[in-house]
């Protein structure tokens, strides 16, 4: 349970107004009694708000959960804040409990989770609701929210590393799992149950009702006082009648005595305890450990895990936090405090080579082939240290990059799962993103070809957001290609400026084909004048440009039911009206051959065109637009694979003719 109230009441985003009510500083429920989750609390909320029930719109008559979400950032001595939050539903509950959570795009806290990937949920009490003006419609950035609990009565205590109320049903360890979505004014974003913790349980008398709300109407409560009265009532002067005492005419039933009766069981619930799991996978490998080699003291700890009775499935993130670092971590990359023992052979201890880090590597592939469901675990280790590069020197960002790459060399993780937390707009600003893939890269690249890893960043959705890496100072394609070809990834920075180029030809086809499908098509020195400024603008190589020209041509042109005479027919008519486009722009040799390839493409690929190419070859000829050593050259090791033995079969009237008209010039200039 929790406190419920409507939207209208809650979930409202953190304003500093000066409007607002004054802060009520009712204090928590005294005399120790449990903590109670309060009933029908949209109705107490809406007539403290001042909206009218003829006002109030129908999702605002649903009782919906208020919670509160405690959270803080990254950065060294951040301040914890602690919110209102509506919009927070369960969503799933194997193989992992999930939180769907709505945060308020402009709050700390929103900030403050999208940074650390992390919140405290908390279940509130009924006393809770006097902190609707503090929670729910201050901002933590205007106000700490943790001293101003205190001085208000309520005491504060820390689960899970950050601060909560004491007086709290419960609370809930959460964990971010996937992107933030955007929706208006919120965005969602589905988290983990990382740990849980029952604080005071419900039950215990009501609490008095809250300032301001409205009292139950008088005929109910005169109906409730009779119904308490004894009836009929005594005659005047008569002596108070006693209670008669209620009489039962059933017997008693027997007892089995000494019999054993067999209750169901019910559901155990342990409360998460991390530390402990912690402690006992550093000792399983301590004791494993005979000190001959980190790779055999490694297999043995393995060994020992694959009997252990450990609860894997709900600490499997803490696994590899042991293994990554040697503890439970903390904020800032930190160990936790209660950690006392630290592994010693841990990733973060070895060097930042593909060989030293190997047998780490090796652990992970056999304990994810035991117990496949530790990918999610090793997953959410990745994205933490990803998060968390700031607080790690160059050697340290090394050891994790490289770790992180031959675990997708290995096929350990999935992609979509960690690639998207690189775009961090703090770490990417800090440059910690640009060194973390530089390493990233190498390493990959050393082992798997270029393929495969342009293959991981499209299953990662990163493959088109390479520039987004480099700091927003030298987010520029000349600043990308000299940071990486420095870095010898050559390949990488060809292939990159290649995507980059087939992206700006592919907007300047559509929008020339647009121009040239327009009813009536624009004017040719308006279509000769896009595609200059396009070229320049863009930096676009000439061979790509004219490609665009003669492919856009070829799509103006409506063959639907027409034969082949007809066909040929509208190619000449289209070659005479943009002779002067293609002339303006096949300039050289070279460009001529582009242009009779991009042809022989098309032709193969469409077959109402596959015996028309030598035709089209001889148009192109007669206007000028192709030289006879450009088709000859052409025809001896110039053409495309695609349909090669057709096209030069079908050529040789043509190349013959040209050879007797050669030697005809010959004779006759001698």
């Amino acid at each position: 349970m929790a406190l419920r109230a409507g939207p209208a009441a809650a979930s409202a985003p953190s304003s500093s107004s000066s409007s607002r009510a004054p802060r009520s500083t009712c204090p928590p429920a005294a005399g120790g009694a449990p903590a109670r989750p309060l009933h029908h609390a949209a109705t107490r909320l809406r007539a403290l708000s001042g909206i009218p029930d003829a006002e109030t719109p129908p999702y605002a008559l649903l009782s919906t959960p208020v919670y509160s979400l405690a959270s803080r950032g990254a950065a060294p001595g951040s301040r914890a804040t602690l919110n209102m939050i509506t919009y927070a539903s369960p969503i799933a509950l194997r193989p992992r409990r999930k939180f769907a959570l709505g945060l308020y795009v402009q709050s700390l806290t929103y900030a403050n989770v999208k940074e650390t990937g992390r919140a405290v949920l908390q279940i509130l009490p009924q006393t809770a609701a006097a902190l609707t003006q503090l929670l729910g419609k201050t901002s933590g950035r205007d106000a700490d929210k943790v001293a101003e609990l205190a001085a208000l009565g309520w005491a504060v205590t820390e689960e899970f590393g950050l601060p909560v109320l004491a007086d709290a049903i419960g609370v809930v360890d959460l964990r971010v799992e996937t992107d933030f979505i955007p929706a208006g004014d919120h965005e969602v974003v589905v988290c983990d149950v990382a740990g849980w913790k029952t604080l005071n349980a419900p039950g215990g008398p009501s609490p008095p009702p809250l300032p301001g709300a409205p009292r139950r109407p008088a005929a109910a409560r005169r109906r409730r006082r009779r119904r308490r009265c004894l009836w009929p009532p005594p005659a005047p002067g008569a002596a108070p009648r006693e209670t008669a005492t209620r009489m039962t005419s059933k017997e008693e039933r027997p007892t089995l005595a000494g019999v054993n009766v067999r209750t169901r069981k019910r559901n155990i619930v342990v409360p998460a305890d991390p530390g402990s799991f912690a402690t006992a996978i550093v000792q399983i490998f301590q004791d494993a450990a005979d000190g001959a080699s980190i790779e055999k003291d490694l297999e043995a700890g393995v060994k020992v895990l694959d009997s252990a009775d450990l609860d894997f499935s709900r600490y499997a993130d803490t696994l590899f936090e042991v293994l990554f670092a040697g503890g439970r971590l903390s904020t800032g990359g930190n160990l936790a405090d209660d950690q006392k023992d630290k592994l010693a052979t841990n990733v973060l201890a070895a060097e930042p080579t593909p060989e030293a880090l190997l047998p780490y590597i090796k652990v992970f592939q056999s304990l994810i082939r035991r117990r496949p469901f530790l990918v999610k675990g090793l997953e959410a280790t990745l994205n933490k240290f990803i998060l968390s590069l700031e607080f790690y020197d160059e050697p340290g960002r090394k050891k994790i990059a490289t770790t992180a790459a031959m675990v997708f060399s290995h096929k350990l993780a999935l992609p979509e799962n960690v690639l998207q937390t690189l775009l961090n707009d703090r770490l990417v600003a800090k440059g910690s993103v640009l060194s973390f893939t530089t390493t990233f890269f190498q390493v990959y690249l050393a082992k798997e070809p270029l393929d495969d890893l342009v293959t991981l960043l499209s299953k990662g959705r990163v493959v088109n957001r390479l520039l987004e890496i480099m700091p927003p100072s030298k987010r520029s394609m000349e600043a990308f290609a000299a940071h990486f070809n420095e870095a010898g990834l050559g390949p990488l920075v060809e292939w990159n400026t290649r995507r980059e180029i087939d992206i700006k030809v592919a907007e300047l086809q559509e929008g020339l084909s647009g121009m040239m499908a327009a009813d009536p098509p624009h004017p040719l020195p308006d279509v000769i004048a896009y595609v200059k400024a396009r070229k320049a603008e863009q930096s676009l190589p000439d061979a790509d440009v004219v490609r665009v020209i003669w492919v856009c041509m070829f799509k103006s042109i409506n063959m639907t039911g027409k034969n082949q005479s007809q066909i040929l027919q509208a190619v000449v008519s289209k070659i005479k009206q943009y002779h002067k486009l293609l002339a303006t722009f096949v300039t050289n040799a070279k460009l001529e051959l582009t242009l009779l390839v991009t042809l022989q493409v098309l032709c193969y690929e469409d077959t109402r065109l596959l015996k028309l190419f030598s035709d089209i070859v001889k148009l192109l000829y007669n206007a000028d637009l192709v030289g006879e050593d450009t088709i000859t050259h052409w025809h001896k090791k110039g053409s495309h694979p695609k349909g090669r033995n057709v096209f030069l079969k079908d050529m040789e009237p043509f190349i013959k003719w040209l050879e007797e008209a050669e030697e005809e010039d010959d004779e006759g200039d001698a």
